[in-house]
């Protein structure tokens, strides 16, 4: 896409978040994936979530924000997003 627009990439920056996506799961299983399951068993998810939520404000207290990093270094397989910066290519004639 970028090349369609004669742009190059500069710099691509990852944004990670560990307890991020670990919230995103959480909030999948109680909202969408839940759902599926018996009274019975959607009760014991909800007290299982409910301390999963405990452990995940642990865990944001202990690490602290997510951070950014040069996306091509880093050593985190599961960025929540890109920061990409892009340039304009000179126009070769």
């Amino acid at each position: 896409m970028g090349e369609a627009a004669n742009l190059q990439i500069e710099r691509m920056d990852g944004y990670y978040d560990p307890v991020f996506l670990l919230g995103e799961s959480e909030r999948y299983v109680r909202f969408w994936a839940s759902s599926r399951y018996p009274a019975v068993r959607r009760r014991m998810l909800a007290v299982m979530l409910a301390g999963l939520r405990l452990y995940q404000g642990i865990l944001s207290r202990l690490l602290g924000a997510g951070y950014l990093a040069d996306a091509v270094k880093e050593n985190n397989p599961s960025p929540v997003g890109y920061h990409v910066i892009y340039r304009k290519a000179e126009q070769s004639q």
